[in-house]
């Protein structure tokens, strides 16, 4: 009888490799699958039965799925598969893997507004970074503390902390290795863009046109989602200077491109924008249904600072309705 389970259980193994093999596969011909209710479901239920039975290299190899999970905004199927891969990466002693997977489960702290585990989280990868010499990590890490500080509103610190950022970009795009060079111009940009929302936040909006723009112009280079954050941010700094119908448009372009993509955070914050150029303008019943249809989707995500300042707006949205 201990013989035959032994074999059963060896048979099941090889059976559970072999679809983690298909499923992978199948994944890196069409990673949007993931997108998709059953193939999404299927393909977790076969990382967690790799998991259970410690087949730490496979567990391992479906972490370059998590970002269609991220963006598509799958966050607690996003989350469960990184978990999984740190333990993997931890058992197969991959210090830069697991250093990674810490920063990622700090941005998704800081969206949900865990500041304080979003914190130690990336804290942890840029020590990790740090021991590893590892410098494209040791940057990242640093942009992630930066954004932090932004949400905390520290905009003073925020500020510094990006500059020091951009100084390390510059210094190493000095040195002229062709090999780092797309990489630290992809970094630059989106640097760009965090400092542009910061010196919107200190009232200079004259610094903040200038780095915001110099963030869409390298924005095309990283993709549709980094061309979207850049349309946000300046369409942001439109409603503040209040030149609505230039807003709008940008707003109505970040729209298109996340609703095509299905970039779901991304869409919650063009709805919730858009609401405010609506409501500026009087438009008082189209705010509303694209307030709500925001906090829909930030509830959705748990990403609860952002669902509670929508839910601020449709109050006075609302308010306004009545009177």
């Amino acid at each position: 009888m201990e013989i035959s389970n032994t074999l059963i259980e060896f048979y099941h193994e090889g059976c559970i490799v072999r679809a983690a093999q298909s499923w992978w596969e199948l994944a890196q011909q069409n990673p949007r699958m993931m997108r998709q209710a059953d193939e999404r479901a299927n393909i977790l239920f076969c990382v967690q039965e790799c998991y259970a039975h410690q087949r730490w290299d496979w567990v391992a190899r479906f972490w370059d799925l998590t970002e269609e999970l991220y963006n598509g905004g799958y966050w607690d199927e996003y989350l469960r598969l990184d978990r999984w891969c740190l333990v993997a990466a931890q058992h197969l002693n991959k210090p830069l893997m697991q250093a990674a997977i810490y920063s990622e489960l700090g941005w998704v702290a800081l969206e949900r507004g865990a500041s304080t585990q979003a914190r130690a989280l990336i804290q942890s990868a840029f020590e990790l970074y740090v021991r590893q010499g590892d410098g494209r990590g040791q940057l990242i890490a640093r942009r992630y503390l930066a954004t932090l500080a932004m949400v905390m509103r520290e905009w003073a610190s925020a500020r510094r902390q990006l500059e020091e950022v951009l100084s390390m970009i510059h210094a190493a795009l000095e040195k002229g290795d062709p090999e780092l060079r797309p990489y630290l111009l992809q970094q630059s940009n989106t640097v760009h863009d965090s400092l542009g929302i910061v010196l919107q936040q200190l009232n200079d909006d004259a610094g903040a046109e200038r780095e915001l723009q110099l963030g869409l112009e390298g924005a095309a280079t990283r993709g549709c989602l980094a061309v979207a954050n850049s349309l946000l941010n300046l369409g942001k700094l439109r409603i503040k200077q209040s030149r609505l119908t230039e807003a709008r448009g940008l707003l109505d372009e970040c729209l298109t491109i996340c609703e095509t993509e299905n970039f779901r955070a991304l869409t919650a914050a063009a709805r919730h924008h858009l609401a405010i150029v609506a409501q500026m303008r009087g438009e008082i019943q189209p705010a509303l249904a694209l307030a709500r249809e925001a906090w829909r989707i930030y509830q959705s995500l748990g990403a609860s600072n952002s669902a509670a300042q929508v839910a601020e707006l449709i109050t006075s949205i609302s308010m306004r309705l009545e009177n």
